[in-house]
């Protein structure tokens, strides 16, 4: 179980749980969820549990797309 206190502490090739990024990214889980549903946010699904690569949450964060998208949707 890993605990991030900062994004800095973050390697790109580190997996975040849906609650963690949430903390991290100071939104709710739901937000997370909605943005996994319409594709912006890209996720795994490992067992049970959704994961998020650190390095694609990184690009999808600074996109236009997702810039776009959660000023309209958020």
């Amino acid at each position: 179980n890993m605990k991030i206190r900062t994004i800095t502490e973050l390697q790109n090739d580190d997996f975040l749980n849906q609650e963690e990024l949430a903390k991290l990214l100071r939104k709710s889980v739901r937000t997370l969820q909605n943005w996994r549903k319409s594709g912006i946010l890209p996720s795994k699904k490992m067992g049970r549990s959704i994961f998020f690569h650190w390095g694609t949450v990184k690009k999808a964060l600074m996109s236009d797309d997702f810039e776009d998208t959660v000023s309209v949707n958020d």
